[in-house]
């Protein structure tokens, strides 16, 4: 029988009186009951380990996380923290892993005794780091207190005022497994995991008064939606809920929602399997703004008119409720009248402003294969694209030839991706899933906004080429290039092989604002990660580097990879895009990944970047594109 692993921990008498807390013991109490339900029905062994006040100390702390030691291959492990957090000034050879040059913390029970000291957030990742290193296990940790954000990395609020004392790095918990970064840097190694935290690394968590008991507005939040949704919920869509009902309660406070892999956001809370079918939009209420949509400008997302409006319909009924106001990151609707605020609907979008792409017929496709698509693109009704009747008005040509589906371009009858085979109904679902994709592709890589008021002095770009392919250390040898034009990376012939290229991508704010900023991949076969560099804040004179985790550290030079059967299709070249979204508030670039078509001849896609392989306000953006032409001659 699979089993849940639980380490519980919640402190509220810290020694000293003035740090004590009151709602974190309930919280763990509550925490607890829905796991044990929850494993009851989902048929799940329950094996839970709880720590509280004078038993957190930080040795026990550490400890704790040998009750991990029993997960075998399928199990899930779970670490549940409430109490306090707290930050201190980071060491030197940590500045590149944070833009704020400090390091967020648990406060263990004993931290501010003497001779006592926070558990670092460099130290939790590597106690999940050994908690998971060769094994087959999904991993969840949930805190709910201040600076949580990245912790893996009357309201009374859970933060320690006073700064905590820096360590030297030698003394960090399994310093000796950190890896050299290059020129004095290192960086702990990151486990497999999913994190949920109460706030972002520069808010605090907030205790409220329920049912006249003191508890963590997160921890209350969380549970609630999870027991709305009986558990069947992904950890993106969780977070989504959790923070629109957060915002009913308190000011300030922005759950968050971290993974590694990013797309492990989708799986199932303490499941692992991966959600099926795309996320539902969210309807909720702001006293602010009214009624909502979480989806903005930034998603392609457009009020339209009268006559052609955008319109989302709730699930659960199949209420429409129609666009007013398209701001960033999120759309007024209206049309929710005597819908309870306190909840939130999950919608989908069901008619959009302007299609986004024309597709018309190529000459001699058959006819009944076309007929069963134009039929199931009307019931569609797609918000992506249309079918014309006139070629020379089309963006892309769908063919039906040879009992086969495929995508072209208008002048190239060269398939765009795959090609699918068969005219039944299922495979003309397929066909149109893959359509979806390559529309999200050219929405995001045409997705602009002109009258942004970020200039381009708030916002500086750095782009190198290595010098060494091959090299994928960060102290590779670099040399800046102009990424306001296409830059070439070329293969390097050595030694009888070709080595691949790569490159190192830094954002720097140098306005006076604090700028939220994340770096998107655009494949050459549609496919599209968040993942070398998801949502971040940077505040003035912060900058963040684009990185990837490979065998657990992180990796700042990135390899750009051709796989054979491009070549062997004639094609030496792709064309593949770097998308900087930029904000002044939080947003979050999570919906726009997608797994990439495999190209015709390929049995499945890689197209991916850095992988290395094993043998009311109304908040303003811009974008920035790096277009990258990828060569390799034979």
């Amino acid at each position: 029988m699979p089993t849940l692993h639980a380490l519980l921990i919640a402190i509220n008498d810290y020694p000293d009186p003035k740090h004590r807390l009151s709602g974190c013991v309930n919280d763990l109490e509550s925490v607890r009951q829905y796991l044990e339900v929850h494993s009851s029905v989902s048929g799940l062994g329950f094996n839970a380990r709880v720590l509280t006040d004078e038993q957190a100390t930080r040795a026990n702390f550490i400890k704790g996380f040998e009750h991990f030691h029993a997960a075998q291959a399928g199990d899930t492990c779970l670490f549940y923290y409430a109490g306090h957090g707290a930050y201190c000034d980071a060491p030197e050879v940590f500045w590149h892993l944070s833009p704020s040059r400090r390091v967020e913390s648990i406060v263990c029970w004993d931290s501010r005794q003497a001779g006592g000291r926070d558990l670092m957030d460099k130290e939790l990742s590597f106690l999940i780091w050994q908690a998971t290193q060769g094994k087959d296990i999904h991993f969840v940790a949930i805190t709910d207190c201040c600076h949580s954000g990245s912790i893996t990395r009357g309201v009374k609020e859970r933060l320690i005022r006073e700064i905590g004392t820096a360590v030297p790095p030698e003394e960090y918990l399994g310093f000796e497994q950190y890896r050299p970064a290059g020129e004095g840097r290192f960086s702990p190694p990151r486990g497999r995991y999913v994190h949920l935290g109460a706030a972002r690394d520069n808010q605090t968590a907030k205790e409220v008064q329920v049912q006249g008991a003191p508890r963590g507005v997160f921890t209350h939040c969380l549970l609630e939606a999870l027991s709305g949704s009986n558990g069947q919920i992904s950890y993106a869509e969780l977070a989504n809920r959790v923070n629109m009902r957060i915002r009913d309660v308190v000011a300030e406070q922005s759950p968050q929602v971290d993974a590694l892999p990013t797309e492990d956001k989708d799986r199932l809370f303490l499941s692992g399997v991966l959600a099926t079918g795309k996320r539902a939009y969210l309807i909720g209420f702001d006293n602010t703004m009214g009624w909502f949509v979480n989806a903005g400008a930034l998603h392609g997302i457009l009020a339209g008119d009268e006559q052609s409006p955008t319109v989302f319909q709730l699930v659960d009924d199949e209420h429409s409720v129609r666009a007013t106001e398209v701001l960033a990151q999120r759309t007024k609707v209206e049309g929710m009248d005597g819908f309870d605020p306190k909840k939130q609907y999950p919608a989908k979008l069901t008619e959009l402003a302007a299609p986004r792409l024309r597709l018309a017929t190529a000459a001699e496709s058959q006819a009944e294969a076309i007929t069963l698509l134009s039929n199931l693109l009307g019931r569609k009704n797609s918000d992506f694209f249309q079918l014309v009747p006139d070629a020379n008005s089309a963006d892309f040509l769908v063919h039906a030839k040879a009992g086969a589906y495929f995508l072209s371009r208008r002048f190239d009858e060269q398939p765009l991706f795959q090609k699918v085979m068969g005219y039944e109904e299922a495979s003309a679902v397929d066909f149109v899933n893959k359509l979806e994709k390559v529309a999200n592709w050219l929405q995001l890589l045409r997705l602009s906004n002109p009258a942004t008021s970020i200039n381009a002095e708030e916002i500086t770009i750095e782009l190198y080429r290595v010098t060494e392919p091959g090299n994928t250390e960060d102290d590779a040898p670099v040399e800046l290039v102009d990424w306001c034009s296409p830059t070439r990376f070329e293969y390097v012939g050595r030694q009888g092989k070709w080595v691949p290229p790569g490159f190192q991508f830094k954002v720097k704010n140098t306005g006076q604002r604090a700028l939220w900023v994340s770096l998107l991949f655009l494949a050459d076969d549609f496919g599209i990660t968040n993942q070398i560099l998801p949502k971040q804040a940077l505040e003035p004179g912060q900058e963040a580097w684009a990185a990837d985790v490979f065998e657990g550290y992180p990796y700042r030079t990135l390899s750009l990879d051709m796989e054979d059967y491009y070549l062997e299709r004639g094609i030496h070249t792709l064309d593949e895009y770097l998308k900087l979204i930029i904000c002044t508030d939080e947003f979050d670039t999570d919906n726009f990944n997608q797994e990439g078509l495999p190209p015709e001849g390929a049995l499945l896609s890689h197209r991916k970047v850095g992988f290395r392989r094993q043998s009311i306000r109304k908040p303003d953006w811009t974008v920035r594109e790096v277009h990258m032409q990828l060569h390799r001659k034979g």
